[in-house]
């Protein structure tokens, strides 16, 4: 690129044969993504995000690459790829299911839309999905059972929450800022390995089910801005992990469970519910090095 004076990338990329890393994210790159990229025979990773890239992300099915991941069939050696915070529109094609290899994708921060494939069938060891950011539409897709982290913040997904089952690797699940309906099923007790649970700011209703104590590993918990959800929080009291709860706005009732026992607990955000009775103790043990650092109550109906 010595010659380089255009901010775009130039349309010649096939003849560096022996690149398998292309790192160019934080930059002013602007223009699309050009097609001799797919004639790269050796191009293993692939970083653009943080650039100024616009435009459709183009097929890669006759791609020469051994490996190339993220919505495109033909790379069959790329495990990651990250192209988040440009300006990339269009939805995520079909053959992205298809990618042999492909681990890690980071698409947020785009322009993004249409409905979300199923992912279900993916035969990659794809553990990381970000897609937070975007202006995708529809249900939650459903997930391969090698996922670990899925991140489809900040769309306008609607549906309902899924129940995760069958995803024995799960950690990290972050729906928030959509406009999910309905009810946060029962069944979301099942998937064990969570830890942390991020459904702010939607629109879900109906009782928060006490089978999310059986997550018992929960480490974040976040129902905020749900105001038509109804129940409490006495399934925490197990929980000897979790950090941080965020539940303000969303429907409680009754009084606030004991947390004495909790030595990881340091944030309880709880305002604008109607919950009642005094305010528990809330002091961990000896040992701990932790401590409540953020405790926030007000506009409830608490005494005392």
């Amino acid at each position: 690129f010595k010659n380089m004076t255009s901010p775009t990338l130039p349309d010649c990329l096939d003849g560096l044969e022996s690149l398998t890393v292309l790192t160019l994210q934080g930059n002013l790159i602007t223009g699309n993504i050009p097609l001799s990229f797919i004639r790269m025979k050796s191009i293993e990773n692939v970083q653009l995000s943080g650039n100024q890239m616009s435009g459709q992300i183009p097929s890669f099915k006759n791609m020469t690459s051994p490996t190339l991941p993220d919505c495109l069939d033909g790379l069959e050696s790329l495990t990651v790829l990250t192209l988040q915070g440009n300006l990339i529109t269009g939805n995520i094609p079909l053959s992205f299911i298809r990618m042999k290899s492909i681990e890690n994708v980071q698409l947020s921060g785009n322009q993004m839309s249409g409905q979300i494939p199923s992912f279900k069938n993916m035969t990659s060891p794809i553990y990381y999905i970000s897609l937070a950011r975007n202006d995708f539409t529809g249900d939650v897709p459903e997930l391969p059972p090698t996922i670990s982290d899925i991140d489809i913040s900040q769309n306008l997904l609607s549906g309902s929450v899924p129940t995760f089952e069958d995803l024995p690797l799960l950690t990290g699940v972050l729906l928030n800022d959509n406009q999910l309906t309905g009810s946060i099923p029962p069944g979301i007790g099942k998937a064990t390995s969570i830890k942390t649970l991020l459904l702010k700011n939607n629109q879900i209703s109906g009782p928060i089910p006490p089978e999310i104590g059986n997550i018992t590993e929960l480490i974040v918990f976040d129902i905020s801005n749900n105001p038509k959800l109804t129940g409490n929080l006495n399934f925490l009291r197990n929980n000897k992990w979790i950090a941080s709860i965020y539940a303000n706005n969303a429907g409680l009732s009754g009084e606030i469970p004991v947390l004495d026992n909790h030595p990881y607990l340091n944030e309880v955000v709880l305002s604008n519910n109607r919950l009642t009775g005094t305010i528990p103790n809330f002091g961990q043990p000896d040992w701990s090095e932790w401590g409540i650092k953020q405790l926030i109550l007000d506009n409830n109906q608490l005494v005392g």
